[in-house]
């Protein structure tokens, strides 16, 4: 009750937010561990197994179950805030796993190849900058 005077002094939304605190807690911890895994995945070009479990969460499971449980079921805020967090779970734990999956010494020869492949275009770049700045009458 305490955040929420910070924001109104409505004794309905207060209420409201009494009983949606806990799974509000719940979804941003969810949302900051789908964070972590979602950056693993990405750079190890794996994203589209995020973007794949997001469609089939989010849009197959949490929303559909969110509507039925807000409306449906009549319990409003909170069976929408439910429905959004099982969406979530379900996005996260198959991301989880599928980082647990990686072998990570192929994963570190890929990244060792890109780095030789990129290196003489790194080295290039110092040049090209100053050309830049040059043409631009900043050199």
């Amino acid at each position: 009750r305490g955040w929420g005077l910070i924001f109104t002094r409505d004794d309905r939304v207060l209420s409201l937010l009494n009983e949606l605190v806990y799974l509000m807690l719940v979804y941003s911890n969810v949302d900051a561990v789908l964070a972590y895994y979602n950056g693993v995945l990405s750079a190890c070009g794996q994203q589209s197994i995020s973007g794949t479990w997001a469609i089939r969460g989010y849009v197959f499971i949490g929303f559909p179950l969110a509507i039925i449980l807000g409306f449906g079921c009549g319990l409003g805020a909170v069976g929408l805030m439910f429905g959004q967090c099982i969406g979530k779970l379900c996005h996260t734990v198959p991301c989880i796993f599928a980082t647990w999956r990686i072998d990570w010494p192929a994963e570190a020869e890929r990244a060792t190849a890109r780095m030789s492949e990129a290196l003489p275009i790194l080295a290039a770049a110092p040049a090209a900058a100053t050309l830049g700045a040059a043409r631009c009458g900043a050199a």
